[in-house]
């Protein structure tokens, strides 16, 4: 199987901010990434989060942020 950019959804796992760039670069302009974030998060309504983010379990976000692509949240 390969990957159908367009179609497809990509996850950015990658912990290293530099390599997680690189990465996204290296795909397709039209892939699509999904935002994840843990059920257990709490953001405020007066929060803009970016395409392909991830916050995980536990994660508090406060008012007037603004995540960026791509970017991961933890604890």
């Amino acid at each position: 199987s390969s990957f159908n950019a367009g179609k497809d959804e990509a996850i950015i796992g990658i912990g290293d901010p530099k390599i997680r760039k690189k990465t996204v670069f290296q795909l397709p302009e039209n892939s699509i990434y999904p935002t994840l974030i843990h059920p257990s998060t709490t953001i405020s309504r007066y929060v803009k989060i970016g395409r392909g983010a991830i916050i995980t379990a536990g994660t508090i976000v406060t008012v007037d942020i603004e995540i960026g692509d791509f970017c991961q949240l933890n604890l």
